[in-house]
């Protein structure tokens, strides 16, 4: 717009530019969910792997009417829901959130055009919503949130010839400690029906997944967001167990038992074997 103003006596014309509002921090994700990043380091049974998982954000700040305005500096930071996706706990440290490029927050600026396409938000390892937050100068923040996960488990519920354990322990921050893959719950109870048939007893099924996958920080009192279960995070892992409950006063597993096990999961069913301290980790898609 123009400005006319007198100076000395004399008009004088100049212009200047006028911003209508402050605007409004506008996130837009690729997608409103996506599955987690896994990351598992060198372990004993466990292949490791490095496999993140990321997407791409758009950043603006706009006007009243949708416009995107140039050239604004906008600062993002993350944040995860707490007491989600299975994981009944929160404190010190917070739940992992992901990162943004790279970092734990980012700040960009919108260009020329008013409009980024550069930042990536890489998902963290544990499950649950993660809401992107926006803050710029003078405008009314904005943020956009993303669901973390894996959402085709199924619930694996009581049948003939098991029984489900686990869900009560570790302080009860994980109760829903039996969500895997409808084939992988399908190969349990395959198994459980043929050691029912040869033996007259049931098995006892430990930890798979949580509700959404992901980190499984069982541990959680002592490695709060960290391994110890390195895998148990896409339905695909089963804890059984095989030795003597003297707590609870369970027998242990013979050698006939559990060599009948081995080759039905092995020959039968295609699964994978991993020896554990104190149990059989089961592995099947």
């Amino acid at each position: 717009m123009e400005l006319t103003a007198l100076a000395n006596g004399a008009e004088q014309v100049d212009s200047a530019i006028v911003l209508i509002n402050g605007g409004q921090v506008k996130i837009v994700p690729d997608s409103s969910t996506m599955k987690f990043s896994v990351f598992v380091p060198p372990t004993p049974g466990y292949i490791p792997r490095n496999d993140p998982n990321r997407q791409i954000l758009t950043i603006s700040v706009v006007r009243t009417d949708g416009t995107p305005i140039p050239k604004r500096d906008v600062a993002l930071a993350l944040v995860a829901a707490e007491n989600t996706a299975g994981h009944l706990h929160s404190g010190n440290p917070p739940k992992p959130a992901g990162f943004l490029n790279g970092a734990a927050t980012a700040q960009v600026n919108t260009g020329p055009t008013g409009i980024i396409h550069t930042v990536t938000f890489e998902a963290p390892e544990p499950s649950g919503p993660v809401t992107i937050n926006g803050t710029s100068t003078g405008a009314t923040p904005g943020s956009a949130t993303v669901n973390v996960g894996l959402f085709t488990l199924s619930p694996y519920g009581p049948g003939a010839g098991y029984t489900l354990i686990g869900g009560d322990t570790h302080g009860g921050k994980h109760p829903g400690n039996h969500y895997a893959t409808a084939s992988h719950i399908s190969a349990l109870q395959r198994l459980a029906g043929s050691y029912n048939v040869r033996f007259h007893s049931g098995l006892q099924y430990n930890d798979a997944s949580l509700q959404f996958g992901g980190l499984f920080d069982y541990a959680w009192e002592t490695t709060p967001w960290n391994l110890p279960h390195a895998g148990h995070r896409e339905g695909m892992h089963r804890d059984l167990r095989i030795y003597a409950d003297t707590v609870n006063h369970l027998p242990g597993l013979s050698g006939a038992q559990l060599r009948h096990m081995k080759k039905y999961w092995k020959d039968a069913l295609g699964g994978t074997i991993h020896l554990e301290t104190d149990h059989w980790h089961l592995v099947h898609p």
